[in-house]
């Protein structure tokens, strides 16, 4: 079933967690389920692809998709194309280099930081996090229970506003967040290994000691550690201590919904759980560097892509930062991603070499519909 959770805090859907394992998603319009008349097991893969296409048209001319969308099979693209505006002006139309904010679909660039640090000697995934973060003392949490979400460490985004306004903050920041924890201690809601709960603090942790091991800012190293090596142009952090001169994210979208423009919120001072932007060409790029190991060893990569498991030996379905699905002789990888207005999906099948990305900047309803309509219809074609 595909699910969203929604982490609310002041009415805002905060980072949220979708797995799409099939289902629809219960919108009630039509929208072109195209042809439902046609054979599709009759159909070429091109003409599969007009299908798509002719939906994801249909979508957008009803204003229920203003996103983009790539599928393609080691790295040739089947389908790369974009489908409505950057922005509520709707005089800029979006192009594959337009960038979308990722929200949670942002945590793999997280791990593939921490990832790059532990090759440089720099940390291993079994340090405590206190050996980083001194802020914190607890040395039974490590860096991979957060890479795993099995930490018990409770989730940030359920404070209140007033926690921040609380240290005379507009906006939380890491260093706000540190001076929180002391009036407002951090719940371990399970020993460390016991349980698997989705938090995102984990993640704002994560970008810190990615910071604090590297020397460089969170957003900086993933523009110069990741971005820049696999000329990924249109993807790096942004929030709101970002510098809008900066010359980065020249083509980053405006967030909309009902046509309206979607600021920022009170959290939104932070990264690591969501804040990077990236396009459907870029994703290309990050596909095939995974694929190929351009920054990481296949060793260290096939630990993100196995499942934790549990202090009793029971396996969770979560890597770092990816969810893992084994269905027939397919092995694959996923996250999704919501918060403001994006609507985020990356599938990516080890087996085929097939990835899928689906990004949104209008809080689309309908994407577990469009991850459904492309699912059935590529079916046999190994996506």
């Amino acid at each position: 079933m595909a699910t969203f959770k929604k982490l609310i805090a002041n009415s805002v859907i905060v980072l949220c967690l979708v797995q799409f394992y099939g289902c629809g998603s219960g919108s009630s319009n039509s929208a072109n389920d195209s042809d439902d008349s046609v054979d599709i097991t009759v159909l070429t893969l091109a003409e599969k692809i007009e299908v798509i296409d002719s939906y994801l048209q249909d979508l957008n001319a009803q204003e229920r998709f203003n996103g983009a969308v790539l599928l393609a099979k080691a790295g040739e693209p089947a389908l790369m194309k974009t489908y409505g505006y950057a922005d509520t002006s709707k005089n800029n139309l979006l192009t594959i280099d337009s960038s979308f904010r990722l929200a949670s679909v942002s945590k793999q660039f997280t791990t593939m930081a921490i990832m790059i640090l532990k090759e440089r000697g720099l940390l291993n995934f079994s340090d405590s996090i206190s050996q980083h973060l001194p802020e914190l003392n607890d040395t039974n949490i490590t860096i991979e229970h957060l890479m795993h979400h099995t930490s018990g460490i409770q989730d940030y985004t359920y404070f209140p506003k007033t926690y921040i306004t609380e240290q005379g903050a507009e906006f939380m920041t890491m260093p706000v967040f540190f001076e929180i924890i002391k009036d407002h201690p951090l719940n371990r809601e399970f020993e460390p290994g016991s349980q698997w709960k989705y938090s995102n603090t984990g993640y704002i942790l994560l970008a810190e000691i990615v910071a604090r091991a590297s020397g460089l800012s969170f957003a900086d190293f993933i523009h110069l550690e990741i971005s820049l090596p696999l000329e990924m142009y249109d993807t790096d952090v942004f929030n709101l201590l970002s510098d809008r001169n900066d010359g980065r994210l020249l083509n980053r979208t405006v967030g909309t919904k009902d046509n309206l423009y979607v600021s920022m919120s009170f959290l939104d001072g932070i990264a690591g759980d969501g804040a990077i932007f990236s396009s459907i060409a870029d994703f290309l790029k990050w596909d095939q560097a995974l694929t190929n190991n351009a920054l990481i060893t296949a060793e260290t990569k096939s630990q993100a892509f196995t499942a934790a498991v549990l202090n009793d030996g029971s396996n969770t379905d979560y890597g770092y930062a990816w969810f893992m699905r084994t269905t027939g002789n397919n092995q694959y990888v996923s996250h999704s991603g919501g918060w403001l207005s994006a609507r985020t999906y990356i599938r990516r099948n080890l087996t085929t070499g097939a990835v899928m990305v689906i990004l949104d900047n209008s809080q689309t309803e309908d994407i577990s519909t469009i991850f459904d309509k492309i699912t059935t219809t590529l079916e046999g074609e190994g996506f």
